[in-house]
């Protein structure tokens, strides 16, 4: 795979490039998407990352109390 430079919020890393044919999110499909693999550390609270590239289709609502992330898809 490709590597690219991705600034992540400690530093800069070299990660491996893929270029998903689609992502489905719920019953949602987007087409074309940059996607990045990255190892995150074992103490990080996180598995993975959405993107920009991914967000900037919707609209977004965080409800921390309750842990959700509400999309809803741009038109």
């Amino acid at each position: 795979m490709p590597k690219k430079k991705l600034t992540t919020s400690s530093d800069v890393t070299l990660v491996s490039h893929y270029s998903l044919d689609a992502v489905k999110i719920g019953n949602i499909e987007l087409k074309n998407i940059d996607a990045y693999a990255l190892k995150f550390p074992e103490e990080s609270f996180s598995m993975g990352v959405i993107g920009l590239n991914v967000l900037r289709q919707f609209d977004v609502e965080l409800l921390f109390n309750q842990q959700i992330v509400r999309l809803k898809k741009l038109r």
